[in-house]
């Protein structure tokens, strides 16, 4: 039997530490603050790169290959036939009336702007709009912008040229949360800031005292106080003098002219489920980021208080009759039934847990969220203020392993 010299032995032994160190040294990201930049731009998110895996630029693909055409309208353009090539409802529909849009000097309170969305991609469109623009998430490059001509001598084509121009706005420490390009939906704050708002952005946190401001919002007990309706010039002095003071509205013909829109609705359900997508959505980009780049700041802790519903504020007030939105948004899975009473969902979790960015997710990203969120549910790992009763932790357990597939 031959021996390895000593010097052998010394320089396999120095070799395993090396390897041993290396692969230690990979399985600790470097800690960082989650408002450090990184730089998305290059390689492994490639931000600018054109080829993504998100649902517009599956769309454009089909396109190009001429494999489906967009009917045109006069009235809405392309909008009707986008929003049912990516399954976006039309009851979906959101109105402001004030805007950081680009276009924003053509939003009025008697011409506002229109976003629709699902749990992929945001779309907005106002009467007359040159461009539709449109925010669609992807699991590995985060929240991509685009625009279509919506101009019927104009051939519908995706573009993503105007991004740079989005993220002016679109990618503000402080102001969407946690820094990565993503959505930017703000009320004023006042000295609720750091209470019920992650930087700047909206979400479940807030109540709805503080919400919705240059919003139109109907479907609510018009008891309940919010900061949308005031598009009349005196409303905006009346709430300043009077925070008590709110302005329900029953019809919004009343205020404009609802036929060039496609609902005559901006449902307070629909408002609810954007508010907490929007910073869901943020959140997880960043979480995207960070496992990308081999760093870690505390931004998992968030998203796992998140998509725990940990932080939401109870509605004091059920919202009022039937929602169309609601109807058609709890018909997609378990996940989105909604209880719209004393919360906004039926079983406590978030349906970003099982959604398309999540799932594109590495797989070991994936299973570290999700190992994290079972250990809260089965009571290995506790969070601070969520107290869940046992029953309602195993029913939870139960609708989350039916909805997702590779939950541990």
């Amino acid at each position: 039997m031959i021996r390895p010299s000593k010097k052998t032995s010394f320089q396999i032994g120095f070799v395993f530490f090396v390897v041993s160190s290396a692969f230690l040294h990979a399985e600790e990201p470097r800690a960082i603050s989650a408002d450090e930049m990184l730089p998305f731009g290059q390689k492994p998110v490639d931000y600018w790169n054109p080829d993504s895996r998100d649902l517009v630029a599956a769309l454009q693909r089909r396109l190009a290959a001429q494999e489906l055409t967009l009917p045109f309208e006069e009235t809405f353009g392309y909008l009707r036939a986008v929003l049912k090539e990516l399954d976006i409802p039309v009851e979906s529909q959101l109105l402001r009336f004030r805007s950081g849009s680009p276009h924003k000097t053509h939003i009025t309170a008697e011409r506002p702007r229109a976003i629709y969305f699902n749990d992929d991609v945001a779309v907005a469109w106002h009467p007359g709009a040159v461009l539709l623009e449109l925010a669609a998430q992807d699991s590995q490059k985060g929240t991509l912008f685009y625009t279509l001509t919506n101009r019927e001598n104009v051939a519908p084509e995706f573009h993503r040229s105007a991004s740079q121009v989005c993220l002016g706005c679109h990618h503000k420490a402080g102001a969407i949360g946690p820094l990565a390009p993503g959505h930017f939906i703000t009320a004023q704050l006042g000295e609720h800031a750091g209470k019920y708002f992650f930087g700047g952005v909206k979400s479940h946190a807030s109540p709805l005292e503080l919400r919705w401001e240059a919003s139109y919002i109907t479907g609510l007990n018009p008891a309940q106080r919010h900061r949308g309706n005031l598009s009349r010039p005196d409303d905006t002095r009346r709430h300043a003098d009077d925070p008590s003071f709110h302005r329900p509205i029953i019809d919004l013909a009343d205020e404009f002219d609802t036929d060039r829109y496609l609902m005559n609705t901006s449902d307070a359900a629909a408002h609810l489920v954007f508010d907490h997508q929007m910073l869901g959505h943020n959140l997880l980009n960043r979480l995207s980021y960070e496992h990308q780049f081999g760093v870690r700041s505390n931004v998992e802790d968030h998203v796992v208080r998140y998509l725990l519903l940990a932080d939401e504020t109870p509605l004091r007030d059920p919202l009022a009759g039937k929602s169309r939105f609601a109807e058609r948004y709890q018909k997609r899975r378990p996940l989105h039934e909604l209880d719209l009473e004393t919360r906004l969902y039926r079983h406590r979790l978030s349906p970003l847990i099982g959604s398309r960015m999540v799932q594109g997710f590495p797989p070991e990203l994936r299973q570290r969220l999700f190992s994290r969120l079972n250990d809260v549910l089965t009571g290995k790992e506790s969070l601070d203020g969520y107290a869940v009763s046992d029953d309602d932790r195993r029913a939870m357990l139960a609708v989350v392993k039916a909805a997702v597939k590779d939950w541990p």
